[in-house]
């Protein structure tokens, strides 16, 4: 299975996500990011709340760690990752695509708007719209970020790919 990964602009991003973007930019000022701190969850609508992922980059130990694993993703995945890593996914392939993208956006520094999807032999699918936005404990680099999901298809069939 190969797993895709389309940026487009966050002005491409539906709406939910672009309210939450403005959120987030207002926080961050004149910085690349602002801080977990700063950035209260409570803030981002009730029906959306569940579709939220936060991620912690641990520097120490280079490697990532959900510290909150909305209710609805669970449900989509099948299983509940809060304080687990992505590789620790049941789905082996799909932990390391995501570790990979994880790795790459914090290099990348900026936050993204991404339709993500798969392609098998029955053809292309698409998952979920995805705004990935970086925080910053110490202002110089991505110690975390926030990634809000807006699925694309219904609970059902997403869990049946996962």
């Amino acid at each position: 299975m190969e797993y895709n990964f389309e940026r487009t602009g966050i002005e491409k991003s539906p709406q939910e996500m672009q309210a939450i973007f403005a959120y987030w930019d207002g926080l961050r000022g004149d910085r690349f990011a602002p801080t977990l701190k700063e950035f209260d969850l409570l803030e981002i609508p009730s029906e959306i709340l569940p579709n939220c992922i936060v991620v912690d980059y641990l520097t120490d130990e280079d490697a990532f760690k959900f510290r909150f694993f909305g209710s609805e993703v669970a449900i989509r995945h099948g299983e509940e990752m809060t304080g687990r890593n992505p590789l620790d996914f049941k789905w082996s392939s799909f932990g390391e695509a995501l570790e990979k993208e994880y790795r790459a956006f914090i290099k990348r520094m900026q936050p993204e708007h991404l339709v993500f999807g798969f392609e098998n032999k029955n053809g292309s699918h698409e998952l979920h719209k995805v705004l990935r936005l970086p925080l910053s404990e110490d202002g110089k680099s991505v110690s975390g970020f926030v990634v809000i999901l807006i699925a694309t298809v219904d609970r059902y069939k997403s869990r049946k790919f996962f």
